[in-house]
């Protein structure tokens, strides 16, 4: 995801050039980050795939937002550490695009070969980017641990040659 849509079929579904400012004005932090990976370990929270799901069927931030809030358990666990819906929607979204972008800077014959390029806007800042590769291995750690709180798996990484 290195803006809204992953891939050529989802083209059609583009965000708004509000959403897409909302998300290149979001820093990311070590605050955020450290809200953000207790959030993503929490088995009352949506994985962040099915959140950044909505946004690929062409939902706004501000819908998607809602649809969170209207979850009673992931209201609170937003509120408990101090997110509202819309942050960690944009901030999600910040997140995974500085992810993609830093994969497709690191492994651009494998995102090529998987027919992993967006089609989308970019969205990934050069600061969350960086941010992103200081703290890449904790991020894909919690995104795996949260993924198995839903009884899913996310592979690991291949090692570096």
């Amino acid at each position: 995801v290195q803006g809204f849509a992953a891939t050529e079929s989802d083209a059609a579904h583009q965000p708004s050039a509000a959403d897409i400012a909302a998300v290149r004005a979001f820093r990311l932090t070590p605050g955020f980050l450290g809200k953000w990976l207790a959030l993503a370990k929490d088995p009352k929270m949506p994985p962040p795939g099915i959140v950044l799901g909505k946004l690929k069927d062409g939902e706004s931030v501000a819908a998607a937002s809602a649809q969170l809030d209207a979850w009673p358990a992931v209201h609170r666990e937003l509120g408990r550490q101090g997110l509202s819906s819309h942050d960690y929607l944009v901030g999600t979204v910040a997140l995974f695009a500085a992810g993609f972008k830093l994969a497709e800077i690191e492994h651009p014959d494998l995102m090529k070969k998987n027919g992993m390029q967006s089609s989308g806007p970019d969205v990934a800042t050069p600061a969350n980017v960086a941010f992103m590769r200081a703290h890449k291995a904790e991020i894909e750690t919690a995104m795996r641990a949260g993924a198995a709180a839903h009884g899913e798996t996310i592979p690991k990484p291949a090692p570096q040659q």
